[in-house]
């Protein structure tokens, strides 16, 4: 009898913290960075404090749904502080909240989102006043990502392109691989875990796991781009060097969820 009433509370608060989201994202996208762009009139510093903000609104939500005992969050090992000030940051996708999860903690960097991010009432507000790619634009993609990687940012993108069907078995596309090699910069792998099915590719919303499902981030290994491209010193090629790249990252981050799982 409690396992169902607990189940049932659950369901209905994880329901009303969606519409919290939902609701925070337009406050935000409609007051905050409206006020925002009224007082601020340089770019980056307008950019710069609207990821801020998103960030410590991502930390509430974060933290309310933790409270909740909807998740919970383990970010106990994961250290930023020796991190490259720029570079390129790949991450595994297992479910919908990792966005946000990444985004209150790489308050500072970019990111590359699916288009529909871009046309989503309740997100859009936030991918635009924060600067972020989207990955439908794919002339002009490439230009703008080595550009804000020579800027000093760094780059979050999740290679799968979509959220992971497999743990073991990870399909990445080049883009990442493509952006660090051109922009000639270093590679960071992170790496998330859910310990239960929640909000994956295959579980809707509703389907709450009986065990409160719990996040954890972990820091993979950097790739110096420098020694990379001298390991592979025989190829000179871009999309060469990318293909190899592409199939390191997808070791190294199945080498990561064998670790920590």
């Amino acid at each position: 009898m409690y396992k169902q009433l607990y189940r049932i509370y659950r369901v209905i608060v994880t329901a009303l913290l969606f519409i919290v989201f939902g609701l925070g994202g337009l406050f935000l996208a409609l007051i905050v960075f409206n006020l925002i762009s009224l007082v601020i009139r340089d770019n980056d510093r307008r950019i710069y404090l609207s990821r801020y903000i998103t960030a410590l609104s991502f930390r509430f939500f974060l933290s309310l749904s933790s409270f909740l005992h909807i998740i919970k969050l383990d970010l106990s090992d994961f250290d930023v502080s020796n991190l490259p000030k720029s570079c390129v940051i790949v991450a595994n996708h297992p479910t919908l909240l990792d966005y946000v999860i990444l985004a209150s903690v790489f308050y500072r960097s970019n990111f590359v989102v699916k288009e529909e991010v871009l046309s989503n009432v309740f997100l859009k507000g936030v991918a635009k006043a924060s600067g972020y790619i989207a990955n439908s634009e794919h002339r002009s993609l490439m230009d703008k990502a080595i550009k804000i990687i020579h800027e000093g940012q760094s780059l979050i993108i999740f290679p799968e392109g979509t959220r992971s069907r497999s743990r073991e078995n990870l399909k990445l596309k080049r883009g990442a691989a493509n952006i660090a090699v051109r922009a000639g910069c270093d590679v960071q792998v992170v790496y998330l875990t859910c310990s239960e099915p929640f909000l994956d590719k295959t579980h809707s919303w509703h389907h709450i796991p009986s065990q409160c499902p719990e996040y954890r981030l972990r820091l993979g290994n950097l790739i110096n781009m420098d020694d990379f491209i001298q390991s592979n010193s025989q190829h000179s090629e871009p999309s060469i060097l990318a293909r190899i790249l592409t199939n390191v990252l997808a070791v190294e981050m199945v080498k990561a969820y064998a670790q920590w799982r």
